[in-house]
């Protein structure tokens, strides 16, 4: 007997790449026993949202001696083995594990994080809109530094959680066969 069988249809894979001018990766953490609060962004990262038959994927990569507080004594303390040890980790890094669309323009992430040699769980709310050919998304969440083996700080003065937030702007790369 002679099945008929369906035409072999290639799976489309879209990847979509973060615009490093038009992205922001920020964090706020309570300071001195909570009477402050300490801002400071990364100024090199990359990153990308692949969308393809298992559905979408997200990964962030940013460089942790990148860090600007706008202080220098204290981005070199951040960069040291009390927080991020960037001499032996460069790298944080986020990678999902699932995305799934909550409503129109929100999904739910979860993935995991790892910063200064250790990985923990972490999931968030992201907004996604479409401007023009880009997408537009943000995020924010809250982690815990001592997941991360990070200090308190001198007399325990960092107060957790950190604030994490991303503004970031993706363009759509080009496919191997030159279309966008």
């Amino acid at each position: 007997m002679n099945i008929p069988t369906l035409p072999h249809r290639p799976v489309s894979i879209e990847t979509w790449t973060l615009d490093p001018t038009r992205t922001t990766i920020e964090f706020a953490v309570r300071h001195a026993w909570g009477l402050s609060v300490v801002r400071g962004h990364f100024t090199r990262f990359d990153g990308t949202a692949v969308v393809g038959p298992d559905g979408p994927a997200l990964h962030l990569r940013i460089d942790a001696d990148s860090v600007d507080t706008g202080n220098s004594a204290r981005d070199r303390h951040l960069r040291s083995w009390d927080f991020f040890d960037a001499v032996q980790n460069p790298d944080v890094e986020f990678t999902s594990t699932s995305v799934d669309q909550v409503d129109l323009g929100t999904f739910s992430v979860t993935g995991e994080l790892r910063a200064a040699g250790e990985s923990v769980p972490l999931a968030f709310d992201a907004s996604v809109h479409e401007v023009g050919r880009e997408l537009e998304v943000a995020a924010t969440t809250t982690v815990d530094p001592q997941a991360f083996g990070m200090s308190r700080g001198p007399l325990w003065s960092i107060r957790p959680p950190a604030t994490l937030t991303v503004s970031a702007r993706l363009v759509r790369a080009q496919a191997e066969d030159g279309t966008v």
